[in-house]
């Protein structure tokens, strides 16, 4: 095989993988809670395929309100997702999301994580919605 049928070959592979291995294949989605009085989330994951992956995500926080306020993460962050008790994680999120959280309404949430396989190959995204019922606080 000459180096252009390798190249295609590893092309092949490459496209396959992408196409039959989403995201959620590898880092399943459970549920994802939030404790208003603690300003905390809770995400459960199912991890699969070893111990640990690298992934990025994004998320967007829609306030059900006539105005329809929204808190975009922005850029996509990276994220360690590996296998712990219960696999459940507890985080406060950033700064740009406390408009939307401390506004006491209902508000849907929206997280597109990509795994990268092998730490650099982005497989297909997996979105998950949530919705967050009020009144808050």
């Amino acid at each position: 095989m000459t180096k252009w049928d390798w190249l295609g070959v590893a092309f092949l592979t490459l496209a396959l993988t992408w196409t039959a291995f989403p995201s959620d294949r590898f880092v399943e989605p459970v549920a994802l809670t939030y404790d208003r009085d603690a300003d905390e989330f809770t995400f459960t994951r199912r991890i699969h395929f070893g111990q640990a992956h690298h992934g990025r995500w994004v998320t967007e926080i829609a306030v059900i309100d006539p105005q329809g306020h929204e808190c975009p993460s922005g850029v996509p962050r990276h994220a360690l997702y590996q296998r712990r008790p219960g696999d459940t994680v507890t985080y406060r999120l950033d700064a740009w999301a406390q408009p939307c959280l401390s506004s006491g309404l209902p508000m849907i949430i929206t997280t597109k994580r990509t795994v990268l396989l092998w730490g650099w190959f982005p497989l297909r995204p997996s979105t998950n919605t949530t919705k967050i019922d009020g009144p808050l606080k």
